[in-house]
């Protein structure tokens, strides 16, 4: 069985980023997102691709993408979330993995959330100016399994990083 995720950064006004940029700055966030990612598949819309650069190190990288013609090197393009996630999968199996994860951004979070078992989210606790949000989720479908708290640090925002379990999947 492998277990769709969902991994986002996500402030109190639900902003994940502005323009193509994260509003805040918390390097103990990406490290999070580097650990828990590292070694397997992960899906992304061409927005996020574009905004990251290049396919990122030491994970399959798959993006979804509605141009037909987008060819991206080391990279799985794929025509929808149905699609990324069917390979993802595959990959998963083949890496010997039980992950999969959906990093972003707004768009891909919401078709993906369907699919999902398990959702990382660090929490910002700040509400930062930015044009792209995180997508209404109805968390009483959710259970929370974990929460780690981490205070305010020179300019960098109070955040948590939060665990939650499909409840139909505990």
């Amino acid at each position: 069985m492998i277990d769709i995720c969902l991994i986002a950064a996500v402030a109190e006004n639900r902003v994940i980023g502005n323009g193509q940029v994260l509003p805040w700055k918390i390097p103990s966030d990406l490290k999070y997102f580097r650990d828990l990612t590292m070694g397997k598949p992960i899906i992304m819309g061409r927005l996020t691709y574009d905004s990251v650069g290049s396919p990122l190190p030491g994970r399959k990288n798959i993006v979804v993408s509605r141009r037909s013609n987008l060819d991206i090197e080391n990279t799985i393009v794929v025509r929808s979330i149905e699609d990324a996630i069917k390979v993802g999968r595959q990959e998963s199996q083949l890496l010997g993995v039980k992950d999969l994860f959906v990093v972003g951004g707004a768009q891909i979070y919401e078709d993906a959330l369907k699919f999902c078992s398990r959702i990382y989210i660090t929490e910002v606790h700040d509400s930062p100016q930015g044009n792209i949000l995180f997508p209404e989720v109805d968390w009483t479908l959710w259970k929370e399994t974990s929460r780690q708290y981490h205070g305010p640090e020179n300019s960098q925002p109070a955040y948590s990083f939060v665990v939650y379990e499909e409840k139909s999947s505990i």
